[in-house]
């Protein structure tokens, strides 16, 4: 992940996506950053015996969301501005596109080359959301670039403490590296985790100790603490480290798998991004 320059911010117009979007023009801030803020509408059916009036209710409701988008967009800059004075306030562009968010979202990110997807999220409120996912959790599988959960209610207000959830695997040094370089411009400090699962061996290519020894002579390793838990529960461990060490974001890389690890994988950062009370940023 090279340097954050243009975000893609996906809306639904709920409470929770207002204070994501918030959140953001306060990230952003950071990086002089372009914003898109992307709003879908679903096309509405044909009807068999009123042609054409399907196409006029679809330009309706875009017209509508336009309207919204730019009311979201003065409302957020407002507040944000008058709460944290931003130095780089961010270049908000509204698009609104038709079709399924959890394809478009994906391939819009790739065809305007994005560095940075943001959305938000309210948690497993129904039976529904528990057994097919949600959107956010497709956009984090297919997306071609990191992607940032904002859960709700959280307020934009510092990131000085941030915990990079280690599968000890030997690209995590770079991973942690890459994590520094994007993180930056807030100069935070970093909390190593590493969650074993209870009753299972350790099949890690490295192990923690040389985790932090690679690191030891360097200077990005005197802002670090390491960490290895145990649980059975990986991701209830991890939003219970992060609550309790009052973690601003938490950082995990996802990598490419094979069927069967991917479906363990999915499941573990699905369950981060509704469990979570802190921001997560899943590098790919």
């Amino acid at each position: 992940m090279h340097s954050i320059k243009k975000i893609l911010f996906p809306t639904d117009f709920s409470e929770t996506a207002n204070n994501a979007f918030r959140y953001l023009l306060w990230f952003a801030d950071q990086y002089q950053a372009q914003i898109t803020l992307l709003h879908l509408v679903y096309p509405e059916p044909d009807a068999m015996d009123l042609p054409g009036v399907s196409l006029v209710v679809t330009e309706k409701k875009v017209e509508v969301a336009k309207l919204v988008m730019q009311d979201m967009v003065d409302q957020g800059m407002v507040r944000v501005q008058a709460a944290h004075d931003l130095q780089n306030p961010p270049e908000v562009i509204a698009k609104v596109e038709i079709g399924v968010p959890a394809r478009l979202i994906s391939e819009y990110a790739e065809q305007h080359e994005i560095d940075l997807i943001v959305m938000g999220t309210q948690g497993e409120h129904s039976v529904l959301e528990r057994l097919l996912g949600s959107v956010t959790t497709t956009v984090i599988r297919k997306a071609p670039c990191p992607v940032m959960v904002i859960p709700e209610q959280v307020k934009q207000d510092k990131l000085q403490n941030v915990a990079y959830a280690a599968n000890l695997s030997t690209a995590d040094p770079y991973h942690i590296w890459q994590a520094s370089r994007v993180l930056q411009p807030f100069n935070p400090v970093y909390r190593i985790v590493h969650v074993v699962a209870e009753h299972e061996e350790e099949t890690e290519p490295i192990r923690m100790e040389e985790l932090q020894h690679f690191f030891a002579d360097c200077p990005l390793g005197k802002k670090m603490t390491f960490h290895q838990l145990n649980n059975q529960n990986i991701a209830e461990q991890l939003a219970e480290f992060a609550e309790s060490w009052s973690i601003n974001l938490l950082v995990m890389h996802r990598p490419p798998r094979n069927v069967s690890a991917r479906i363990l994988h999915q499941s573990m950062t699905r369950q981060l991004a509704f469990l979570s009370k802190t921001p997560l940023l899943i590098l790919k």
